[in-house]
């Protein structure tokens, strides 16, 4: 990503954390559990290919990351969201 935008490692993690008060790291979890959850709320892929296909690599990976972001598990937030239809 630094290369990207020719700047170095530690310039990029400063202007994350300055414009969007995160790390590089953090950004790329969150959108990655944005993607699984909409993955999850709109189609009935298996978890193992929705944490593929999110870059997220494994399930526990996945589970991992949206503890860490939701405080859930992805298959509870699959659950809470098909009650909810």
């Amino acid at each position: 990503m630094a290369e990207r935008i020719h700047v170095s490692e530690r310039q990029l993690a400063r202007l994350f954390k300055t414009e969007l008060c995160t790390t590089p790291a953090a950004y790329i979890e969150s959108v990655r559990v944005e993607m699984a959850g909409n993955r999850l709320e709109t189609s009935d892929e298996s978890l193992v290919r929705i944490a593929i296909t999110c870059g997220l690599s494994t399930t526990d990976t996945l589970t991992r990351a949206f503890r860490r972001q939701l405080n859930t598990t992805p298959a509870e937030y699959r659950s809470r969201f098909r009650t909810r239809q």
